[in-house]
């Protein structure tokens, strides 16, 4: 099969190519469009200028690699009404900045040329702006001195420019032209998606869906007075002698005719519909004209579900329809147009059987449709749900030695009671009371009545939800048994579902028919307006409105008052269901431990002084995240708070931090040494461990022996010394001012190109005296994306900078249930610049007395030879390696004994080392698989304890089930949607450090990629027995399984070549495409194969298509030592 072509460097980006078309280039390609054909003699005298050398003349044989990355990325689009380039090449008599400076100041003298961004954000006072800065870097100069000045003018005068941000080849500053964000580009110029719809969709309220009706029906008679005015001309012509006309039908079909005929009467009916207000009709008639057409997509909102723990009395809240109506005929009647519409213009009053027998009236759809809703409000107010709660969802319980006992038995739970009081819970089994406490206060107790454990399964949820629907619905809008059945397979499903999946109408009626709910099939019965098909549809439409409404309004607001909904940090995305009272007891106790660690009630005098009138955001929420035997808490500093107490709104905290989160960011990229050993993610692992293995190796090829110590700090956040911080900080903040200027990033939507814009900020770096920074840099909240100047940059002081920091760490107050609490130690999680916050004082920690400690030991211990270390820290886990054993000894000695003067100390369960020491308490976490090989975890990787070659780490599987970590999303195309998240399963498996031959071995290069294939695969089944009958075919499952194989192959090399243009390094991929293809199937078939039943098929096409690699996959030691099961061993314990 051919291979498919790669994208030259510096292609277009799609939104360019969106907004600009054709125009659209890299500054390369722009450039050579602007050159007039090659004269056949040139002035340069044969000395080689840009007009006769062409390409050759713009790179050069020992350019820099910056000059190229700008020559080969930066992205140009031509103005559509630019005058003709200038012919004549001319030496630069000027130096680029001055050039960038005197176009910019005539464009500002010219007012049609001031929409310029090379205008906009100028600073008088030094001259200069962050387009100059950056136009004026001396990779421009050097280009300058290629293409000369009247060249370079005209690119800055007619040009877009998109110079990349950095070494990065996915964000882009535009710095001259238009700004792409004033451009009118919600008609892209091309699209990926369907055509648009011929019809808007229906608004809210029956007058909407009647003008449609009535515009339809206009349409169609204004095209019949069209074809009669076209066949009176017809006549016209028709009786002229010289002309012959051969014969037409004059007069429409019956099929026409009977048409035409209905859509009058339709269109006459609707008419005094609309105008006529006074006119009566049956209840029959203005349901139909009420009730909406609810699409097959619409969405069951489930976010209201979620962390909710706000209990009530009532089976609803008390802001409720059925907890705020009256069980009378006004109640009913207002809760039946609450849930199919109201028709605005039809007069409706009352029913013509008001005044007859109670025979009639009971046959009445009107009459018995109120006693049914008056019975439905009724019961819902008086519904004992707390008995069926108690009744179908039995818990797990503490015994008062914290041990876990056994299940309570459902039939003991008959006589199940609890009252959840402030101290204590009450509840009895059988006929023995057992009263737990709650409170913590004293220490002597032990008695914990709940855990996390004590969860109520799915199930149990789903019988509770549909006995109190038994309860409360009347069985004619219920049905008959048959939709029991249907019905609570449907809330099951819908209950199970996980955090991130959705949940559609269509998924609600499926299996649920008509004949089988009493209510709506007797509309047949009850109407004779409507006849035949009609009545059919109108019918589907109720029982859609009324199935829509059962699950948004009754069985959610069910779930949400009488459960608390949310993951467990062991599961995933798997949702777990609380009880209110035991949830908010396992809460209690949580919180009077955190209250005894790290935080304290805030009195309202404290309260008034903290938010005072200077500070400008307000406080952050907690929520609690379970784990096996206790909770963690979790912070939610997104949200916008409201002070009741003071009645003023404060914005959330990280949106008041992002400056000051742009500002340490570039701080932290133009002064590395301060973050000391971090590393923020695999690349820079990467980079760190390619130089690392570099020098230890000196050109052998054999490792020598080398010492490694793996450790973790406890409770980083949580202990950091605020005053410790602040000092820190003040120091690294040496800039009296420092420049933020406002950007928005042009985002690109899925299927349509079309851009979206969202606020960013970026950081322009200052010297002392207030000019720009020779090497400017700036940084934004976000890494990729195009971004676009909005207005003139802004300053900021240093004192207000270090007053904001002082009150998001000293003065964070947490909201936690109903009160206020104070940190007291440590830093807030879930704030933007936390872990910038504990870099920087890990780095500064390490700065003070880590390295000098370090290079004591290297002087004690070097002998006179050289000896190479290697520190790295992912945030708060240390690795440290050394060829000196003494070094590796007492690098773990000085961990252990901890930093008093920064409250740092080790994890005692979390060291890891590659040689046999006395550990005394400490344990040792290392991992050896069946085939003997020892590993040490760090950080999501897999260390090799003897010859540092990197594996993903896939033990942290173990305790997870896969199924708890897919996301399922049913729609129309089944296989491109799984296409898609097998890909997505692939992105976080191909990182360079584990493909780059320079640090692994050919077979754990290979290795590296059937494992990812393993776990891509154990995904792929679980994914596959969610979809249920929406199952692709098994030849298409196949074509999905070697497309996800290219695409892996496709992503190593895009990536391998990525750090060679943005780290410098020549990273090596001795790995062909047919070797990741064999990989792949065998991974697949290794998986599936332990689950024939579903796969049969399946299996049988991938054993057909390995063996036709067999002939040489046979003969390769590295493909058969990947494909080992004992190098794998650790795949055989995750369960799938």
């Amino acid at each position: 099969m051919a291979r498919r072509k790669r994208p030259n460097k510096g292609s277009v980006h799609p939104i360019l190519r969106s907004a600009y078309g054709n125009r659209a280039r890299n500054l390369k390609d722009t450039i050579l469009s602007l050159l007039p054909p090659p004269p056949h003699s040139c002035r340069c005298d044969s000395t080689g200028c840009l007009c006769c050398r062409g390409a050759d003349h713009l790179l050069c044989q020992g350019d820099s690699t910056t000059y190229r990355h700008l020559i080969s990325y930066a992205q140009c689009a031509l103005s559509s009404d630019a005058p003709a380039p200038p012919a004549v090449y001319s030496v630069p008599q000027r130096s680029q900045r001055q050039i960038v400076r005197n176009t910019m100041e005539l464009m500002r003298r010219n007012r049609s040329s001031n929409s310029n961004l090379l205008c906009k954000s100028y600073d008088m006072d030094p001259r200069t702006s962050l387009s100059i800065e950056l136009l004026s870097s001396s990779d421009w100069s050097l280009l300058l001195d290629r293409i000369g000045d009247l060249l370079m003018e005209y690119l800055l005068k007619h040009c877009s420019i998109f110079v990349p941000n950095g070494r990065s080849i996915t964000g882009f500053i535009q710095v001259t032209g238009t700004p792409l964000t004033s451009l009118n580009m919600s008609k892209p110029s091309y699209h990926l998606s369907a055509p648009p719809r011929l019809f808007t969709p229906p608004q809210s309220g029956c007058t909407q869906i009647l003008s449609q009706k009535c515009r339809r029906i206009g349409q169609v008679i204004s095209e019949a007075k069209l074809k009669r005015k076209r066949d009176e001309v017809t006549k016209d012509v028709s009786s002229q002698p010289s002309v012959c006309q051969p014969h037409e039908r004059k007069r429409l079909h019956s099929w026409q005719r009977r048409k035409q005929h209905k859509l009058n009467n339709q269109n006459k009916a609707c008419s005094q519909y609309v105008k006529g207000k006074d006119c009566r009709a049956c209840f029959c008639c203005f349901m139909s004209h009420s009730v909406q057409n609810q699409p097959a997509d619409v969405l069951i909102k489930r976010e209201y579900v979620f962390y909710n723990r706000w209990s009530s009395l009532s089976l609803f809240p008390k802001k409720h329809m059925l907890s705020l109506l009256k069980p009378n005929d006004s109640g009913a009647f207002s809760l039946i147009k609450k849930i199919f519409g109201n028709a605005k213009d039809y007069n409706f009053v009352q029913c013509t059987h008001c005044g007859h027998y109670a025979q009639s009236r009971s046959k009445c759809l009107y009459h018995s449709s109120l006693a049914l809703f008056k019975s439905l409000i009724r019961d819902a107010q008086r519904c004992r749900h707390r008995m069926l709660l108690h009744k179908h969802c039995y818990v797990n319980f503490l015994s008062k030695d914290g041990q876990l006992g056994p299940k309570v038995a459902k039939r003991s739970l008959s006589t199940f009671r609890m009252h959840q009081n402030k101290n204590e819970i009450k509840f009895c089994i059988g006929n023995k009371d057992q009263t737990f406490k709650t409170s913590f206060e004293n220490s002597k107790s032990n008695a914990r009545p709940f855990s996390p454990q004590s969860f109520s399964k799915h199930q149990q949820v789903v019988s509770f939800i549909f006995a109190t629907l038994r309860r409360i619905v009347p069985l004619p809008l219920l049905g008959n048994k048959k939709s029991w059945r249907v019905l609570r397979k449907n809330i099951y499903k819908f209950v199970q579902l996980r955090r991130h999946e959705k949940f559609y109408l269509k998924d609600c009626l499926e299996g649920l028919e008509v004949s089988n709910f009493e209510f709506f099939s007797n509309l047949e019965k009850s109407c004779s307006c409507y006849g035949g098909g009609k009545q059919i549809v109108l019918a589907q439409k109720l029982l859609s409105t009324w199935v829509h409404w059962l699950f948004m309004h009754v069985i959610v607001p069910i779930i949400s008052s009488n459960f608390y909904a949310t993951e467990k940090e062991s599961k995933r995305y798997e949702v777990f269901y609380y009880m209110k009272p035991i949830w908010g007891s396992v809460v209690k106790g949580c919180i009077e431990k955190m209250k005894m660690q790290s935080f304290c009630p805030v009195d309202s005098d404290s309260l008034r002084n903290i938010f005072n009138d200077s500070r400008s955001f307000g406080f952050s929420r907690f929520r609690f995240l379970p784990k096996e035997d206790c909770l963690r808490p979790l912070a939610n500093l997104n949200k916008p708070s409201i002070l009741p107490s003071l009645n003023k709104w404060y914005q959330s905290v990280n949106a008041s931090l992002n400056e000051l989160h742009v500002i340490l960011k570039t701080i932290k990229v133009q002064n590395p040494n301060l973050l000391g050993s971090t590393v923020f993610d695999y690349n820079d692992v990467y980079q760190k461990l390619h130089g690392f293995i570099s020098k230890v190796k000196d050109g052998t090829v054999s490792m020598p022996e080398v010492f490694i110590v793996v450790a973790d700090v406890s409770k980083a956040f949580d202990s950091i010394d605020q005053d410790k911080l602040l000092k820190i900080m003040e120091g690294i903040m040496q800039n009296d001012e420092y420049i933020v200027g406002n950007y928005r990033q042009v985002l690109s939507r899925k299927k349509i190109i079309c851009p979206a814009y969202n606020a960013s900020l970026g950081s322009i770096s200052l010297h002392n005296e207030g000019s720009y920074a020779s090497n400017t840099l700036v940084q934004f909240s976000s890494s990729s994306g195009l971004f676009v100047a909005q207005a003139a940059h802004k300053k900021r002081k240093k004192y207000d900078l270090h007053r904001l920091l002082t009150e998001h760490v000293k003065q964070n107050i947490v909201k936690i249930g109903h009160d206020l609490y104070l940190q007291k130690v440590g830093i807030a999680q879930g704030s933007v610049i936390s872990s910038l916050l504990c870099s920087f004082y890990l780095g500064h920690l390490e700065e003070t007395l880590l390295q000098p400690y370090l290079g004591k030991l290297e002087e004690t211990t070097g002998n006179g030879q050289a000896q190479q270390s290697l520190l790295m820290r992912y945030l708060d886990d240390f690795i440290f390696v050394s060829t000196s054993k003494q070094q590796a000894l007492g690098f773990l000695e000085r961990l252990r004994r901890g930093f008093r003067e920064y409250n740092c100390y080790m994890n005692c369960k979390k060291f890891g080392l590659n040689f046999e020491v006395e550990m005394g308490n400490f344990t040792n976490k290392r991992y050896v698989g069946e085939d003997g090989i020892p590993f040490l975890p760090w950080s999501g990787l897999l260390v090799n304890c003897v010859t540092l070659e990197i594996q993903a780490d896939y033990t942290r599987y173990w305790d997870i089930d896969i199924r708890s970590t897919i996301t399922v999303h049913r729609g129309n195309k089944p296989g491109g949607l799984l296409q898609s998240k097998l890909f997505s399963y692939m992105l976080p498996k191909s990182y360079v450090i584990l493909y780059d031959s320079t640090i692994n071995s050919p077979a754990t290069v290979r290795l590296n990629a059937y494992q990812a294939f393993l776990l891509c695969a154990m995904k792929f089944h679980c994914y596959i027995c969610e979809m249920h009958l929406s199952v692709p075919s098994p030849d298409q499952l196949l074509k999905i399984i070697k497309k996800t194989c290219r695409y892996m192959y496709n992503l190593i090399l895009k990536r391998l070549r990525d750090a060679e243009t943005c780290f410098g390094i020549c990273a090596l991929l001795r790995l062909k495409m047919k070797e990741i293809i064999w990989l792949g199937l065998f991974a697949f078939y290794c998986i599936l194969k332990r689950k024939q039943s579903r796969h049969k098929n399946l299996l049988l096409l991938l054993r057909e298509n390995i063996d036709k690699y067999n002939i040489w996959s046979r003969t390769s030691y590295h493909l058969q030592y990947a494909v080992d099961a004992s190098h794998s061993s650790m795949f055989w314990k995750i369960k799938y």
